[in-house]
């Protein structure tokens, strides 16, 4: 609990890894904050530059910050650690490379209490050096009662066709959750490293009995190179496949099932996308390539999906696995880059 407060109403968690370039500006979003009632709980994940020395001198200046100094093992296992330090019945998750509105916390709680929801989530900005762009709002904003939650998953939580996306921002940031969620999203997601946020969040869509969307651009995503969604590892597919299975399991009354397909073209072309752009070999990417299309999960639910309801682009990419065509989709890539 933060030096000489009561409790904090809302406990924001900021893991913390080489952001020593955008950290201040996050800190000083959140100390800014117009709500008064929270506590910072900072997790310097083992940073190799000078972030874990910033954090310290915020925590010197504002006893609503605490700062833990680990050994790196990863954003999930920080987002974990910091709920087990902190204290309010409301949870929020920033990143430490972006930043937010002075009413971000005000507005979130605001919403969540006048409707008893679950979960707020705001709308956010797009950051890319000096431009702003607004992100399509997702899903529509309003107060949704469960039946509304349910025609949600149904239709465009995990994938909506439109924007070739999930109808909902996945993301653990731009949210503000009920203590109990905020545990039960991380724990759907434990031991992934690569879309955990994306389970978690679809967990909840599942169970929670009340929804606010705001129609507020609260939030700022900042884009720059060095980023983990952008970055290859092997192991992508496995760890894809772990994600894939997590869905199928909690899918039990298949709400999901016309979206998962369209969502498995989505991850496992941007999996070939990020390992291209990498730097791989062609040899690497092929290698990646046939992983793709020698798996028998995977080819059966790319083998479910409608051709009208893909782009150009999508179908080239479909139509390169189904037809085994690796240079194809290579090139493309390559072109586009």
């Amino acid at each position: 609990m933060t030096r000489g407060h009561s409790k904090p109403e809302i406990s924001v968690i900021i893991p913390v890894y080489n952001t020593e370039k955008y950290l201040p500006r996050c800190l000083d979003s959140v100390a800014s904050q117009t709500c008064t009632s929270f506590e910072v709980i900072l997790i310097d994940d083992g940073s190799r530059d000078g972030s874990g020395r910033i954090c310290d001198a915020y925590c010197a200046k504002d006893d609503r910050f605490q700062v833990h100094h680990l050994k790196n093992g990863g954003v999930a296992q920080a987002r974990e650690l910091g709920l087990k330090f902190s204290h309010g019945d409301y949870i929020a998750f920033i990143d430490s490379d972006d930043y937010v509105d002075p009413r971000y916390l005000e507005k979130l709680l605001e919403a969540i209490r006048q409707s008893d929801s679950d979960v707020a989530v705001c709308q956010y900005y797009i950051v890319n050096k000096s431009r702003l762009k607004k992100e399509r709002q997702r899903p529509f904003p309003g107060v949704y009662a469960r039946a509304d939650i349910l025609k949600l998953l149904q239709e465009r939580a995990l994938y909506d066709k439109e924007i070739k996306a999930a109808g909902i921002s996945a993301y653990f940031w731009g949210k503000l959750y009920k203590r109990k969620w905020a545990a039960a999203a991380l724990e759907a997601g434990r031991e992934l490293w690569y879309e955990e946020d994306l389970v978690g969040n679809i967990y909840t869509i599942f169970h929670i009995s009340g929804l606010t969307v705001l129609d507020g651009y609260l939030y700022y995503y900042v884009k720059h190179e060095g980023q983990v969604t952008g970055t290859y590892k092997s192991g992508m597919l496995d760890q894809y496949l772990d994600i894939l299975g997590r869905l199928e399991k909690m899918d039990q009354e298949h709400y999901l099932k016309d979206q998962l397909s369209y969502r498995v073209l989505g991850e496992v072309s941007r999996i070939l996308n990020v390992c291209a752009r990498s730097g791989a070999s062609y040899h690497d990417f092929r290698r990646e390539f046939e992983n793709i299309r020698t798996n028998e999960r995977i080819m059966n639910y790319l083998n479910q999906i409608h051709l009208k309801n893909l782009s150009v682009k999508e179908i080239r990419r479909l139509k390169s696995l189904q037809w085994n065509l690796p240079r194809v989709f290579y090139t493309f890539i390559k072109d586009k880059k």
